[in-house]
């Protein structure tokens, strides 16, 4: 876990902006995961967002780096869309600002895959893909609907053995505006808060 960013997430005052609401949530993901570890299986959790271009990617990361980070290893973090876009800069940009490694970039233009170091073990590729392509799974999963508008495409979820619905601002919105790099700064933070709340509150 990148130093800067774990800084910021241990503050008491960063968590406690949370609402109970999003914390029951938080809690039945973190149950999902627990029941998965008491039946010796691994605790797929797949961020479902529509483009996964922004959201979900971010999530899936910083996702991934809290269970290296709490050395949880019964636990894989994916992403998906409901459509196929690319992963978009901003995200990118603003993953490298706090503290995330990026290896290499393939040269697709439509959809580049890009490598990233989540810890200093592992790395993880990332493109814009379809909630159902690999190396997305396939069933047995926990669905995390990230946006209103991927919860309304999927009324139902293929595979999922379950879904949660935890939906963030559309950082699209932000890429016209003159403080984009602001504004996704605070749209990680927010999602990375809700994160670590899941991942510290999971009983290992």
């Amino acid at each position: 876990m990148p130093a800067k960013l774990l800084q910021i997430l241990t503050n008491p005052e960063t968590q406690a902006a949370l609402s109970s609401e999003r914390q029951e949530t938080l809690q039945e993901i973190a149950s999902f995961v627990e029941t998965k570890r008491q039946q010796g299986k691994i605790a797929k959790l797949s961020f479902v967002s529509t483009h996964n271009a922004r959201r979900s990617i971010i999530a899936e990361i910083i996702g991934q780096t809290l269970s290296e980070h709490f050395r949880i290893a019964y636990v894989e973090c994916y992403s998906g869309g409901t459509e196929v876009s690319k992963v978009d800069a901003n995200a990118i940009t603003t993953l490298q600002k706090f503290g995330f490694h990026f290896s290499h970039t393939s040269d697709n233009s439509m959809n580049p895959k890009h490598q990233i170091q989540t810890s200093k073990n592992f790395s993880k590729q990332l493109f814009s893909k379809l909630y159902t392509d690999p190396p997305n799974p396939r069933s047995e999963y926990a669905a995390i609907l990230l946006c209103n508008q991927a919860d309304k495409n999927c009324p139902v979820v293929y595979g999922a053995e379950v879904r949660y619905r935890l939906p963030f601002a559309d950082l699209q919105a932000f890429d016209s505006l003159r403080d984009v790099a602001d504004k996704y700064e605070k749209a990680i933070l927010a999602i990375a808060r809700e994160l670590y709340f899941l991942f510290y509150t999971i009983d290992t």
